[in-house]
């Protein structure tokens, strides 16, 4: 949303082999945890397998900052476009949920929106943690921490674990 028309998936693959291997071998890549679908595009399966076994930090800034941040991303869309992309996910996350998020919308309440929306994806997330080896799973509780010190908390804990973990090489 806001961000322009997808690529079809081979421009996609094609722009992410390129960025790929442009990478420097000799730094950590760090990759959101995401769905091997990206909207339209789809993950190659080297690289969705790649972030489905790697250590994962599971990062936790508490709901308010999410919705802060969600709200300055998104906020600036008119409720009819929120409610035209909720419902595209609505199958996904339960036309109950997704009827009572729309009509958060409809009432011109944007957090109660944000909270039905965050709940969705919490779901999916935990959802896909429970396929992982919990041993590679690291959270770390960032409530209330300012942006500088996440990055420094999070490049000390990525820097530990790849110190002292086996590292997939691609």
């Amino acid at each position: 949303l806001g961000k322009g028309d997808q690529p079809f998936n081979e421009m996609f693959e094609n722009r992410l082999a390129l960025e790929w291997h442009q990478l420097d071998k000799n730094r950590h890549v760090w990759l959101e945890n995401e769905s091997r679908s990206i909207g339209a595009c789809t993950l190659p399966i080297p690289i969705f397998d790649l972030i489905r076994t790697s250590e994962i930090i599971e990062v936790n800034v508490g709901i308010e900052s999410r919705k802060k941040r969600i709200a300055r991303d998104y906020g600036c869309f008119p409720a009819k476009v929120l409610s035209e992309v909720t419902l595209k996910i609505s199958k996904r996350m339960g036309p109950q949920h997704a009827k009572e998020a729309i009509e958060c919308l409809d009432s011109g309440d944007f957090d109660g929106w944000l909270v039905k929306v965050l709940a969705y994806y919490d779901k999916l997330y935990n959802y896909g943690n429970t396929l992982r080896e919990v041993d590679k799973i690291h959270p770390v509780d960032l409530v209330g921490k300012e942006e500088q010190e996440i990055a420094r908390i999070l490049i000390e804990l990525g820097n530990n674990l790849m110190n002292t973990k086996t590292v997939l090489q691609s």
